[in-house]
This record gives structure tokens, sequence and C-alpha cells, in this order.
């Protein structure tokens, strides 16, 4: 097993203790199905039993990436279920349990991984928000304070374009190698970010299927700018239809997976009808 360094054990007042079911934007009027919609379907539509042969992971999108995969690990070891598994994920947790299957042993327990919407090369919507802010919120209203919040989540780093998407005008910028756009207390989480992505192997150790978005505006490059010292300051992203809206096409494929495109938005993938058709046909075959 991996040693997560200790660094990275900071202390978090809260615990996931279940996956999303439904966000409220107004009560009683509008809402976003989450998750909960997914299982839904597993449960009324193919039969499944919360428990018996469904379990259900929640992990804090916030940490390294790795405790969530232990975490994972030590989940389905306390589930007591007959092997084999098929394990479906989505967004960051593709990584979560790309990490159980070719680091932690899980490869001996899991038959298939269904990865939707995954980020196995990163996403230059990460390097947005550690360097612009995620721009949540009308007028930018506390986008700093929302960019440096999010600049100390070690999984910010871990989802960093790990392919040549960025330049400054005369030549490629390696995000990894080249520092000095991050401050000099975060550098020791990009450092560990680039030590996590070269735990992982050039394409999964089991059978996968690879479900992705593409056919709407997703960044995908960008044009960083320098002040005189060479510093980073800002940058002009460049977005295309080759997405999902948060993982550009390229970066949710797997080299050997199979592959499923549709077109649909990042977070709503995992509730596309023809996505639930293939999850059918992959967990009735």
């Amino acid at each position: 097993m991996h040693d997560i360094p200790s660094v990275l054990h900071m202390g978090h007042p809260l615990e996931a203790r279940g996956i999303v079911d439904e966000i409220v934007i107004v009560p009683n009027l509008i809402r976003l199905d989450q998750y909960g919609v997914l299982t839904g379907y597993l449960r009324e539509a193919l039969g499944y039993e919360p428990g018996k042969d469904l379990l259900e992971f929640a992990y804090d999108f916030r940490q390294d990436n790795r405790i969530a995969a232990h975490k994972l690990a030590a989940a389905i070891e306390q589930w007591h279920v007959a092997a084999p598994i098929t394990i479906i994920a989505h967004s960051m947790g593709c990584l979560i349990a790309r990490y159980y299957v070719e680091r932690l042993g899980g490869g001996a327990r899991v038959e298939r991984l269904l990865l939707i919407g995954g980020p196995h090369a990163g996403t230059p919507a990460a390097y947005v928000n550690l360097l612009k802010g995620p721009d949540l919120l009308p007028l930018g209203l506390l986008n700093q304070r929302l960019r440096d919040t999010i600049a100390s989540f070690p999984s910010s780093y871990q989802i960093l374009p790990t392919y040549a998407c960025l330049t400054d005008r005369e030549a490629a910028v390696d995000v990894w190698s080249d520092e000095s756009w991050v401050s000099s207390e975060r550098r020791p989480l990009i450092r560990d970010a680039r030590e996590f992505r070269r735990e992982f192997a050039a394409h999964s150790i089991v059978p996968a299927v690879c479900i992705f978005g593409y056919g709407v505006p997703t960044v995908t490059s960008a044009v960083v700018q320098r002040d005189p010292h060479g510093a980073f300051v800002t940058a002009d992203f460049v977005a295309s239809d080759s997405g999902d809206g948060t993982i550009p096409a390229n970066s949710a494929v797997l080299t050997l997976a199979e592959i499923h495109p549709v077109h649909q938005h990042h977070g709503s993938l995992y509730n596309d009808n023809d996505v639930k058709m293939r999850l059918k046909i992959e967990l009735t075959r």
C-alpha cells in the first residue's frame, strides 16, 4: 500500500456519509437530480439491493484521492461480497476506482470498470480554477476566496492536465515542472500530485468502458500571460465542443478501453438514458 505523505494529513471537520442525491437551488421550485437517479435506476430497473449486491461509496472530494481509494478498499473489504465486482465511477471517482484497482489490490476482485467522464489525462478546467477561480457567483463575488479555498485541496492538483495544452505564446508550458504559477506554500501539493499521476498504469489493468461526453463547449487549451519576471499572471482560455463542459473527450478515454461517446454535459452523463442503457448491457451481459 502507498504511504500517504504527512503533508496531506489535514484536519477536515466534514465527513462524506452518503452520495449526493439532489441539489436544491430554490426549495420546492428548482432542484438538480444527482447520483440518486442513477442508484434509483439500478435498484428499480435492474433489481439491485443496497448492501446486498449494490454498494454506494461517498468520498470527500477535497482530499488526496489516495485517501478515498484506501477508504474504498476498506468499504469493499467490509462488504463481504463475492467477486467479481463491477465498479461504476463518475468524474474524479474514476481515478479513485483505478487507484484501488491498480495500486491497492482491487484488480483481484474487480472484473470491469465503467468509467463515466473520467479525467484520466486531467482537465484544463482544474488549471482555470486554480489560476482564476471557479466564477460560481455572479459578478465574480467571492471568487478570490473560492480560488484560495480550492488551492488548498490536494485533489485540485491531481486532476491538472497531463498533456500539452498550455503555451505562453512562445513555447509549451508544463504546469508540473514550471511551478512559478503556484505559491510556495502550495508547491508540496503539486509535487505530490505529480507522484500520484506517476503511480497509474498507461491503461486500465482490468477491462474498462470509458463513457464520455461531447458537443458541449469545454476549455481545451490556454495561452498563459506572464509578468516581466516570468511569473504567471493570467491566461486566455480556448474552448471547443470536444468535451462535456468539464472534461475534454481525449482526456476521458483510456488506451485499450472500450468507448461510448454521448452528447451530454458532464454533470448529467450518469442520468443520460443512452448511458443507462449501456450500463444495463454491461451489468446483464
